[in-house]
């Protein structure tokens, strides 16, 4: 649907992979991620890349139904 509407999709399986290549200024419009991924949650991802890329709007995506905050540039879920 998003290559449909312009956009170039890039597919990362790993968010080890994502996190370097989503902090390149410029390099991606927008980041959809999954909440509960092994190794670097797709919270924390957001967390961390909202740090160096304050404007990188989120789609954070899950299948668990529990509730999920609203992130803040820098902020953490304690």
């Amino acid at each position: 649907m998003l290559e449909r509407a312009g956009y170039v999709v890039t597919a990362q399986t790993s968010s080890l992979e994502a996190w370097p290549n989503s902090k390149e200024p410029g390099k991606y419009d927008l980041v959809i991620t999954d909440l509960t991924m092994p190794h670097l949650t797709g919270e924390n991802l957001a967390c961390e890349l909202l740090k160096v890329r304050p404007d990188l709007p989120f789609i954070l995506a899950t299948g668990f139904g529990g509730s999920i905050s609203k992130l803040k540039p820098g902020s953490r879920r304690p």
